[in-house]
C-alpha cells in the first residue's frame, strides 16, 4: 500500500471516529410503573411507514445496552440502559426531559415527545415490559438535542415490569423509538421528513419464577 493511500485511509478513519460520539447521558432514576403506554396526541407521528422508510434520509436505532438483573420477575424494578443513535444522513431532534411540562410552550416553538418501550421477544410474540418517556421544546433550554449522524445519547433508569412471561422462558430484550412532534402554526410541514426505524442491538434475558 502506498504512503498516500495509507494517509487517506487514516484520515477517513479519524473523521469517522470524530463524528461518532456520545452526546448526552440521561439518568431518569426510578420512573415507576404506568398501567399502559398512551401515545400523545400530536401534529405528527414522525416514524416512517414501510413505504416511506425506503427513501428516508433520517434514521435512528435504539439498542438495549444492559438490563439488571437479567433474570426478570413479576412487578420488580429493573435497571435499563438504552443507546439511541442517529444512523441516518440528516440530523434528528430528540427530547431530553422526563417532565411532560416541557411541552407547555407557546405555539411558536417546536415540541417533541419520545416513547422508548422495552420489549421482550418470546415465542408468543413481543411483550411490552415497560418504557421511558421524554419530552422537549425548542423554547425550553436543554430539553432537546440535535443528534447528528453517527452520534448518540444514552438513556438509563429503572422501570417496573408491567407484563411478564412464563417462568424459565428466555427472550431477547429490545427497544425502539416512537417520536411525536408539534410544529409552529406558521410552519408548512414537509411530507417526507420522517425518521426510519433502524434495528438496534438486543440482549438475552430470562423470566424467573416469582420469589
Amino acid at each position: 500500500m502506498t504512503t498516500v493511500k495509507q494517509i487517506f485511509i487514516a484520515t477517513c478513519l479519524l473523521g469517522l471516529a470524530a463524528n461518532a460520539q456520545l452526546v448526552r447521558q440521561i439518568d431518569l432514576g426510578d420512573v415507576g410503573r404506568n398501567s399502559r403506554l398512551v401515545p400523545p396526541v400530536s401534529d405528527k407521528y414522525t416514524i416512517c411507514g414501510s413505504e416511506e422508510a425506503k427513501n428516508a434520509a433520517k434514521g435512528v436505532s435504539v439498542s438495549v445496552e444492559s438490563i439488571t438483573p437479567d433474570e426478570i420477575r413479576p412487578r420488580e424494578h429493573i435497571s435499563v440502559v438504552l443507546k439511541v443513535e442517529n444512523r441516518g444522513k440528516l440530523p434528528v431532534v430528540l427530547p431530553l426531559s422526563p417532565q411532560a411540562t416541557s411541552l407547555n410552550a407557546n405555539s411558536a416553538s417546536w415540541r417533541y415527545a419520545a416513547m422508548l418501550p422495552v420489549g421482550a421477544g418470546t415465542p408468543g410474540g413481543v411483550i411490552e415490559m415497560g418504557w421511558f418517556q421524554l419530552f422537549g421544546s425548542t423554547k425550553n433550554a436543554n430539553t432537546t438535542v440535535v443528534l447528528r449522524p453517527g452520534r448518540w445519547i444514552v438513556v438509563r433508569g429503572k422501570i417496573q415490569i408491567v407484563r411478564w412471561y412464563t417462568a424459565g422462558q428466555t427472550a431477547e430484550a429490545s427497544s425502539a423509538l416512537q417520536l411525536y412532534e408539534w410544529s409552529p402554526s406558521t410552519v408548512e410541514r414537509s411530507k417526507n421528513d420522517c425518521v426510519r426505524q433502524v434495528p438496534g442491538g438486543s440482549i438475552p434475558i430470562r423470566f424467573a419464577p416469582p420469589n
